[in-house]
């Protein structure tokens, strides 16, 4: 590795640590929006498997909406 390239992950590692201790400082002095954030990541995930739930259902009512027509054809 290249010495500006040693010096460049460096500077990447010291901005991550900074971006971090930040993050940290601002969690502890607004616990309350902390909450709020927690709250939306569990109602985006609640969401996320809604639609994962919807496109599964959307799919077994395809599949049966098939069968129903081949069932009419035959007949």
């Amino acid at each position: 590795m290249s010495t500006a390239a040693k010096a460049q992950a460096g500077r990447d590692r010291a901005r991550e640590r900074r971006l971090k201790a930040a993050r940290d400082r601002r969690r502890q002095l607004d616990p309350q929006q902390l909450a709020r954030e927690q709250r939306i990541d569990e109602a985006t995930v609640d969401v996320e498997v809604a639609w994962e739930a919807r496109a599964e259902a959307q799919r077994a009512m395809e599949a049966a909406e098939h069968a129903a027509a081949s069932a009419v054809e035959r007949y």
